[in-house]
C-alpha cells in the first residue's frame, strides 16, 4: 500500500485492562482469594485495632488491612485509605476516573 493510501484509512485503538486490581485495592491473602480494600473491611479492620483476633488468619487479614489503610500514595498526597471501595461497589471512583482519563487520552 502506497503511503498516500495509508493517510485515508481510518486509526483505531484498543486498549485492553483487566480491571481486577485497576479499579480497586485488592490485598494478597495467602490462604483464600485476595482481599477487597472496601470502606466496610477497613472499618471492620478499625474496630479491631490492638484486639487479639481468634484465628491467626484473621490476626494477619486485619493487620493487612490496617497496613494498606495507613501507606501512603507514592507520587501524590494522601493514602490508600482514600482508595477505598464505596458500599456495595468493587470500584473506588477515583481509580475508575484514572483509568477514564487513560482512555480519553488513547482516543487521542
Amino acid at each position: 500500500m502506497c503511503p498516500s493510501q495509508q493517510s485515508d484509512l481510518a486509526a483505531e485503538t484498543f486498549i485492553f485492562v483487566d480491571v481486577d486490581g485497576v479499579l480497586n485495592v485488592g490485598i494478597r491473602d495467602q490462604e483464600d482469594a485476595p482481599l477487597l480494600f472496601n470502606q466496610a473491611n477497613k472499618e471492620f479492620a478499625l474496630s479491631q485495632q490492638g484486639k487479639r483476633q481468634p484465628r491467626q488468619h484473621d490476626e494477619n487479614c486485619v493487620q493487612r488491612l490496617l497496613a494498606v489503610a495507613q501507606q501512603s500514595l507514592p507520587s501524590e498526597e494522601g493514602s490508600y485509605s482514600d482508595l477505598a471501595c464505596t458500599q456495595g461497589s468493587h470500584i473506588c471512583e477515583a481509580l475508575a476516573r484514572r483509568l477514564a482519563q487513560v482512555i480519553v487520552a488513547g482516543g487521542e
